[in-house]
């Protein structure tokens, strides 16, 4: 049977068959191996050869004796010469010139001369004679009996070009040249003499014999063989890890078993018939070394326990560094380094992979004891050929043959694991249909069940959205004041034959009298969180406003209040509502009055993104900083404030949630999601939209997708009189009045200025003076809180509203307003003055409490 039918009748399923195979392939190997090996061997030694490195008369063998020189001349190569007492004479191989002769200079001159026989058997022969070197470099020429028989490298400039340092390679020796007895041999070598590599490196392989034969035994087949087995192998490995990024071992392996036939082929004779510089041959053979090596215990680590540890990281790493330090520096330091990895590989390398093997087999980890004893015998022929480097120079290469049987191990393992891995497969294939039908009826029951709860969701957005509808509602009745709204909640649901939209944005306005006068309220909102949640918030706060404005519009004392008052109050009590959800539910708000006949505009803001005012075409930011923070979070004592603008004929004021601002503006190639982050960029949008909300949202919508809710509220002021007055004229009025002690003249004249120029604080606290004068305290309060509300850090107004609630026998009220003087003036006189009277008048009001008793 031929050995193809053989293979063909094994089943790669059966553990036997896996067996016979590997029987098969190690008998094959075994016969392939004598036949290459040992049957040319003994042709070839049965023939008569010169050996350079000994003499032998039948089996008593001397050493042959060579004489060496540190310089070279043409004188050397005449037929008279003859060495003098001046050269040295050797007799042991290797022949490292640098031990003979030190020197510092990086490229020295030798020559080195021997005389030998010719046996009358091989000249005899018709065939070619040649001459073969085990390894000599880096610069040569060879002589015999005065000719030239070839030279190898360049030298220019006293540099060497191109080195050429050889091992294995034969050359033709000029039959007409040769004679029976005494043929002079020399041998001219250029090289850096701290390279061991200058002159004769290896102790065997210096032979003179029929060309073709010393060919054909230098032609290691096996190892060609061998190396096409390791690549082939190691691509394999590198393709199942790029189909199976997870299974690491085989990065590892691929890197091994590749990196084993490229290191092989640097080591063969093959690589130096291609006649490549031998500096950068012999720095890839280094390099290559060095990252297998790494490879191979990354691999062990990999295999068993699928990560690895910091000492194997480090040793990789380290295994990396050389291998760039070895690019740039010379032969002789990487020489060096080495010899310096070799240490590290035997006393700490080699140890980490020991330690893995017996760890794998203590873990009892699959295949561990059979690659604990094939890595055994591996690291056995590693070390016998480090020491062979070292010390004995041989050539002999045992590791190449034991690595070949253990990377066939390995990759059998793997075979075997991947073997297992597709029966796995075949299993799950036969039982996938019942599976996938099962999986199907699953995902069926689970989307009806999806379906069902997405119903009901649906209903409960729909019911939401009912309530909410209301809430959010456009009342107002000003003919000098126009709002308009735009909304667009980010979550849209159809129930039914209905389809709607809900979330946490709210715009509301209505019509209020206070104190007699006519404004107009409004709230644009911002509730946490989308959706279900954010709607949980707009109800809330949407049902406590209306309560508060139905109240405002119900009783006397709720409307007889300043707009500065009415503000603050509205607002505490919607704080105080969102503080006992313990910051779960936090809402952003502006909420505003415009005062229809004037158009000054009162308004707070809870961290809600900026108003921006609209005028002539230029659009521009109301809050150059934030006010408050959002309704939920407790507010500190004294810190919130009312903020004041007037409006003119023509104006326009447009509120709007973050939603205007987060646009999503495109997706970068590793999906991370670009927002808009810059918020002037809503100034040039109310600026191309001409201050209309369907243009304002048309840019918006142009730059990019929303990403969040998105409301939008727009005022304009349209008066249908204007009033004119001067300023000037009605302050000289007040202050004339004032003077002639008409304090009810004086106030009549601040309170216009108030009306017309809303800013103007000084105002206010003027009339709050005049009340106070008329005996009017409670009057004179509201004025002084209305000054407050406006400069919360106005210590002035905050010593008159002390005083003032003395008088009204708030002592608890004027206590807290010196308590926020004291923070930041803690020994102003007139704070003191205060603090001595508010005792005097507790004290005092308590005597007269015991008197009436």
């Amino acid at each position: 049977m031929s050995s193809f039918g053989l293979l063909i009748e094994f089943d790669l399923t059966k553990p036997f068959g896996r067996f016979s195979i590997l029987y098969y392939m190690f008998h094959r190997t075994i016969g392939f191996f004598l036949c290459l090996v040992l049957l040319p061997s003994s042709v070839l030694f049965s023939q008569a050869t010169v050996d350079l490195t000994e003499i032998c008369i039948g089996s008593d063998c001397t050493p042959r004796h060579w004489k060496i020189l540190d310089r070279f001349s043409e004188n050397f190569v005449t037929h008279e010469f003859a060495p003098d007492e001046k050269w040295k004479d050797v007799s042991n191989f290797p022949i490292w010139l640098g031990q003979y002769f030190e020197s510092e200079a990086p490229l020295h001159e030798y020559s080195l001369t021997t005389v030998f026989d010719i046996p009358e058997a091989l000249l005899a022969r018709d065939e070619s004679i040649g001459i073969r070197f085990g390894e000599i470099g880096e610069v040569f020429s060879i002589f015999l009996n005065g000719k030239l028989v070839t030279s190898e490298g360049e030298i220019r400039d006293g540099k060497i070009l191109k080195h050429r340092t050889v091992r294995g390679v034969v050359y033709h020796l000029p039959k007409n040249t040769l004679k029976q007895k005494a043929n002079r041999l020399l041998i001219k070598i250029a090289g850096d003499p701290k390279y061991d590599h200058t002159g004769f490196y290896l102790t065997r392989g210096y032979t003179i014999g029929v060309y073709d034969e010393l060919k054909f035994e230098t032609q290691d087949r096996i190892s060609l063989a061998l190396i096409l087995v390791y690549i082939v192998v190691g691509i394999y490995h590198l393709f199942l890890f790029r189909k199976r990024k997870k299974e690491k071992y085989n990065l590892f392996f691929g890197g091994v078993s590749s990196g084993a036939g490229i290191y092989f082929f640097t080591r063969s004779n093959e690589i130096f018939e291609l006649g490549l510089d031998s500096v950068w041959t012999q720095k890839i053979e280094l390099i290559v070394l060095y990252l297998f090596f790494a490879s191979f215990f990354q691999f062990f680590s990999y295999f068993y326990f699928n990560k690895t540890s910091k000492f194997q990281k480090y040793l990789f790493y380290f295994h990396l560094v050389i291998s760039i330090l070895t690019i740039f520096l010379p032969l002789y330091l990487c020489e060096i380094i080495l010899r310096f990895w070799q240490g590290v590989a035997i006393l700490l390398a080699l140890p980490s992979i020991i330690y893995s093997l017996i760890r794998g087999v203590k873990e009892n980890a699959n295949y561990s004891r059979n690659l604990m004893l094939g890595t055994i015998l591996l690291i056995m022929t590693a070390v016998f050929d480090i020491f062979d480097s070292l010390v004995f120079n041989s050539g002999f290469a045992f590791s190449k043959y034991a690595f070949f049987i253990y990377i066939l191990g390995i990759a059998t393992v793997l075979a075997d694991k991947f073997t297992e891995i597709h029966r796995q497969t075949e299993i799950l294939n036969i039982t996938l249909e019942r599976k996938v039908k099962e999986r199907t009826l699953e995902l069926s029951k689970s989307l009806d069940s999806v379906k069902e709860l997405k119903a009901q969701q649906d209903g409960d957005y729909f019911l939401t959205s009912l309530l909410l509808r209301p809430l959010g509602s456009n009342l107002y009745k000003s003919k000098n004041v126009k709002i308009e709204f735009w909304i667009r909640q980010k979550k849209k649901f159809q129930f039914k034959q209905w389809n709607s939209e809900i979330g946490g944005d709210l715009c509301v306005t209505n019509s209020l009298l206070l104190k007699g006068r006519e404004y107009t309220v409004f709230v644009n909102a911002d509730a946490m969180g989308k959706s279900i949640q954010g709607a949980g918030g707009v109800l809330v706060l949407g049902s406590v406003f209306a309560a508060i404005i139905e109240r405002t519009k119900m009783t006397f004392d709720a409307s007889n209040l300043y707009p500065e008052r009415w503000l603050k109050n509205s607002f505490l009590e919607l704080q105080k509502v969102f503080e006992t959800f313990d910051g779960s539910m936090l809402v952003s708000l502006v909420l505003g009055l415009v005062e229809d006949d004037s158009g000054n505009v009162y308004y707070i803001n809870a961290e809600h993104p900026s108003l921006v005012l609209y005028r002539d075409g230029i659009a521009s930011f109301l809050d150059k900083e934030m006010q408050l923070r959002k309704l939920g979070i407790r507010i500190p004592e004294g810190h919130l404030s009312v903020r004041i603008f007037q409006l003119k004929p023509g104006d326009v004021v447009i509120s709007g949630s973050d939603g205007r601002d987060d646009v999503l503006i495109s997706e970068a190639s590793d999906s991370k999601k670009i927002i808009n982050e810059d918020e002037t960029k809503f100034l040039s949008f109310v600026e191309t939209g001409k201050g209309n909300l369907n243009l304002i949202a048309d840019r918006i919508l142009d730059y990019g997708d929303l990403t969040d809710d998105l409301s939008l509220l727009r005022i304009e002021y349209v008066p249908e009189e204007t009033q004119n007055a001067e300023l000037h004229v009605l302050w000289k009025e007040a202050f004339f009045a004032f003077r002639k002690r008409d304090f009810t003249s004086a106030y009549v004249h601040c309170e216009t200025i108030v009306k017309l120029f809303p800013l103007e604080n000084k105002a206010l606290f003027l009339a709050s003076r005049a009340k106070q004068h008329l005996g009017d305290f409670k009057d004179a309060a509201d004025m002084a809180e209305r000054v407050r509300l406006r400069e919360t850090e106005n210590t002035d107004s905050l010593l008159k509203l002390s005083f003032i609630h003395i008088k009204l026998k708030n002592f608890q009220r004027a206590e807290d307003l010196l308590e926020e003087i004291r923070r930041t003036d803690p020994k102003g006189k007139r704070m003191l003055q205060l603090t001595s009277y508010l005792k005097f008048a507790r004290k005092t009001k308590l005597i007269s409490a015991s008197k009436g008793n």
